[in-house]
This record gives C-alpha cells, structure tokens and sequence, in this order.
C-alpha cells in the first residue's frame, strides 16, 4: 500500500492541493498537534477531500526525537510499500522528524512553495517543478479549508451596458457630486424635491428607464452602488470564464463577520476586492485596515485589492502619499478610476492577476 503523510498546519492549502493532485495512494497520515486539533484542521482536509478514515499521529511539536519516533512507529504498524510525504506544513520540527522517521521507507518528499503551479521532489534527491499541481480550488472550498463559513446571496444582475453608463456618467463628472445626490434618492421627504426628480430624469435617461422605476428598492441600490460590483463582476467573469465570481459574500469565523464585495479563486489564491463607487478619503484607511485584517481575524493570506470608481475619490488618493504607502505595506493593489474604464479594465485585471 502507498500512503501519503501530510504534516497539519494553519495553512491547509498545500495539503489539499496535494491530496488532490496524487494519485494512487490507499490511505492517508496526518501528523497533527493538540493545538491543531483544537482547530479541526484534519477534519476540515478530510470533508473537503472525500477522506473517510485518515490515520492522525499527534506529537508534541517541540518534540523532536518523540515526532521521528511517533511517525516511524506508525508507519512501522501500517507496512507501507511506499510513502509520499508533503513538509510544507507543519512546523520546522515536524517536519525534520518527520524526514527521519521515513530513511527505512522508499519515499518521496514533495515541497509546494507559495504560489507555485507546481510540487518540488525534495527527497530521495531534488526536482524542480517535478509535479503540476492539477486541482483548482473555488472561493467557498477555500474558505471552508480555513474554517471560514460563507454565504453567497443570488444577487440580481443587470445588462451590463447599464453598469458601463454608471461608470461613464461618474467619471465624466457631468453631474456635480454625483455621490452625495445618489445618497439622498429614496428619502421620502427628499424625493420630491426639484432636484431629485431632476436626478431621476437624468439617470432614466442615462439607462434607458422610466423615471418611476427609480423609486424602488431594486434599481435604488442598483443605481447607489450596486452597478459597480456587476461592472467589476461581469469583467472579472469574461477574463475568468471558468471560475465563479462570487458578489456579497458574508463570511463568520468564530462569531467574527464580515462582508466581502468580491471574493474569487484564481490560480489556488484567494482574491477579495473591497469596491467603493464614492468614498471620502477619511475612509480609506478604515477600509484598508479591515482588508488586512483578513489575516488576522480569519487566519487567510489573500491578495486584496480596492477599486475606486470616483474620479474626486482617486485625485484625493493620488494626493495622499501617506495612504499609498500604507496600501503598499500591507500588500493591498490599488484600482482607480482611469484604471477601470471600459478601454484599461482588462488589462488592469490581467496585471492584478499576473
């Protein structure tokens, strides 16, 4: 029998992928810790890789000589012909006694560096690139491996010529403070007033409506905001034929919520992108804050990034060096305004994605 040993950490990923990719193998090792296990780390691998009956070795993971002996006597009881072994998680310890306790075993040790479409040979001799990794993970699969759950809303979506209007209507800045209008349609005192059905007449006219239709709940959020994720979206599903694309998604760990804009899976990497079609510039640093906080909160190392669909909201970041920097430290891409028009958003996304 062919087994293969994945060494548990908090971040699952690589094992997945692995498990996923090898083939012929009859069971499956995990070599975990209380702290781990605390975690249902195994648990959540398992239930997302078919996996009934995985044998767990727990070691204490500053234990060096008990992990090499631990590991050695479980495999000493299986027999195995032959083991495979992935030592990209666990901890340092583990894995060094992990790589003695299989020396008896014909064995090769695999190694997925961050990012990576492919699985090192790091033992019996070095391999570059040895194995591609075939398995494409999906945002809910990847957020369930970190005990995240999620629930994605069926949000209506429009014609997208109507999204593309928004977007031009905003950036020729035709109608002075565009955003603060919009945020006063749908008041019951206000809708009334000169300008307000002036506004209406306006972005009926903009998207081929009746004035009316501008009165309910549908097209208010559509026209507040809601335009500019399905403009987003509806790019981001053409350079992404084959991945979903998922809007509004509502996420808790451990009694810990929050709402993803966008979320999506792209070359096993989790991308969340946090949209703002007005901000004030006060708020920036908020939003950018609450982006890094996804590593912290839910244990996730995603690639972030803000959209800023508002031409005032984009002359004001461009001024700002000091929110720039700090996008930058935390690893968080930028998109404004020019960057997402109709002619530059493909190739803004292909460079995100690249």
């Amino acid at each position: 029998m062919r087994y293969l040993l994945s060494l548990v950490s908090e971040q699952p990923i690589p094992n997945i992928l692995l498990i996923k990719t090898l083939r012929d193998i009859d069971g499956y090792i995990f070599v975990s810790t209380p702290r781990m296990k605390s975690q249902a780390l195994v648990e959540r691998t398992c239930d997302l890789c078919g996996i009934s009956s995985p044998v767990v070795v727990e070691v204490d993971e500053y234990d060096l000589e008990g992990i090499a002996a631990k590991v050695a006597g479980c495999l000493q009881n299986l027999g195995p012909d032959s083991v495979a072994v992935n030592l990209t998680g666990g901890t340092k310890l583990m894995a060094l006694g992990v790589y003695m306790a299989i020396q008896q075993y014909p064995a090769q040790a695999f190694y997925l560096p961050p990012g990576s479409a492919c699985a090192h040979i790091v033992h019996p001799s070095f391999i570059k690139d040895f194995l591609p990794l075939s398995h494409q993970l999906d945002a809910s699969s990847f957020l369930f491996a970190y005990g995240v759950t999620a629930e994605i809303p069926s949000s209506p979506s429009h014609h997208y010529e109507l999204g593309e209007a928004m977007f031009r209507l905003q950036a020729e800045e035709r109608i002075p403070e565009l955003a603060n209008k919009l945020s006063r349609l749908g008041n019951r005192r206000l809708d009334l007033s000169p300008k307000n059905i002036q506004l209406k007449e306006i972005l009926a006219s903009t998207l081929g409506l009746k004035p009316e239709l501008l009165s309910c709940a549908e097209w208010l959020k559509f026209v507040k905001g809601g335009w500019f994720e399905e403009y987003i979206c509806h790019h981001l599903q053409r350079m992404l034929p084959q991945t979903d694309v998922c809007r509004n998604v509502v996420t808790d760990k451990n009694g810990v919520k929050n709402e993803l804009d966008i979320c999506f899976a792209h070359a096993n990497t989790l991308y969340v992108w946090e949209l703002k079609s007005s901000v004030k510039i006060a708020e920036l640093k908020d939003i950018l804050y609450r982006l890094d906080s996804l590593k912290n909160d839910y244990g996730l190392r995603p690639r972030c990034l803000l959209a800023l669909a508002s031409p005032a909201t984009t002359r004001l970041w461009q001024g700002n060096s000091f929110l720039q920097d700090r996008a930058a430290g935390m690893g968080i891409r930028v998109l404004t305004c020019p960057e997402l028009a109709p002619e530059r958003i493909q190739q803004s996304i292909r460079e995100v994605l690249n």
